[in-house]
């Protein structure tokens, strides 16, 4: 038996993901995520703010000590979006190589949308012939993959995150109705070549949603209508005017109102503006039907990457 640990450094959290394993099975003992904010003030910039090193360098000393606690064999550590396009990238790797002696593995965003597929479909989420779309917004990159249960038909990554949005459209609290209109106005500019994959191959219906925004959007759902679900399940659905509903009423809320909605968490009160405003560009754009939500997302397939070997 041996311990697997993988860590995500994303833009806007840093998840850490501790597996036993056995062969080429293993069991998730334990899932932690942490609100870093690597990507605020600099990410527009291609820079990794000093204050966002001390804050990522303080988590990922958490992340070691918690690994040398469950006594870990292997570390996978990889950056992504804010990592990525960072010009002091290597000024930020050399701190983590100092405090905790790992390397980092910097994802490129096709690798990020080809190994996020291979997270969701461990949730047998993804129909086997019917294609779907994943969409997996981050703080820095939005990735979309279109797909079905056997294989990736097309992906691209584009650096729409949420920290971005955020950071190019400094909107009011809460946004305007004009607000909306120039974000959604530059998404669908941005994301050209993703309608014109959709519209070559004849158009998707359904979206699969993998973590972040998705997660949080799900768990309102489900404290709305009293929905309980177990710690084992991978994913669930989504309704389309249930997404609406809730999409209405946040976009028209004041910051500290949407932190008293229930199933709202801090580290999504802010970005989950930008991102209700680009799900709706997307099912506005491409006619999206239905709506499923993956809790699988990169950290479960880096996972099953390693444990198989390949990475």
């Amino acid at each position: 038996m041996q311990k697997i640990a993988v860590i995500d450094m994303g833009t806007n959290t840093f998840h850490l993901l501790i597996a036993s394993v056995e062969g080429t099975q293993y069991e998730i003992t334990l899932d932690h995520k942490q609100a870093v904010s690597l990507g605020r003030g600099g990410i527009n910039n291609h820079r990794i703010m000093p204050d966002a090193i001390a804050r990522a360098l303080t988590a990922l000393l958490q992340f070691k000590t918690t690994c040398d606690e469950q006594k870990v064999d292997r570390v996978v550590l990889t950056g992504t979006s804010a990592v990525r396009s960072a010009d002091n990238q290597q000024e930020f790797l050399a701190a983590i190589k100092k405090a905790t002696g790992w390397d980092t593995l910097i994802l490129s965003g096709e690798q990020e949308a080809s190994w996020i597929y291979e997270g969701v479909k461990q949730t047998g989420m993804i129909p086997e012939s019917e294609s779907s779309l994943l969409v997996d917004i981050g703080g820095g990159s939005v990735e979309f993959v279109l797909c079905n249960a056997q294989e990736v038909l097309w992906k691209q990554s584009f650096e729409i995150g949420g920290q971005r949005l955020m950071d190019k459209f400094n909107h009011a609290d809460p946004i305007t109705e004009t607000e909306i209109k120039e974000i959604a106005y530059y998404l669908k500019g941005t994301l050209q070549a993703l309608w014109k994959e959709m519209l070559r191959r004849g158009g998707v219906k359904t979206m699969i949603g993998s973590s972040g925004s998705f997660d949080t959007l799900c768990d309102i759902y489900c404290q709305k209508n009293g929905i309980i679900l177990s710690q084992k399940i991978k994913g669930y659905s989504l309704p389309l005017q249930d997404f609406q509903s809730i999409a209405k009423e946040l976009l028209a809320k004041s910051r500290e109102e949407r932190l008293k909605t229930p199933g709202m968490i801090v580290l999504r009160v802010d970005m989950i503006v930008v991102s209700l405003v680009l799900i709706e560009t997307l099912i506005e754009q491409l006619q999206i039907e239905k709506i499923e939500v993956s809790f699988y997302a990169l950290k479960e397939g880096l996972m099953k990457l390693v444990v198989s070997g390949k990475i």
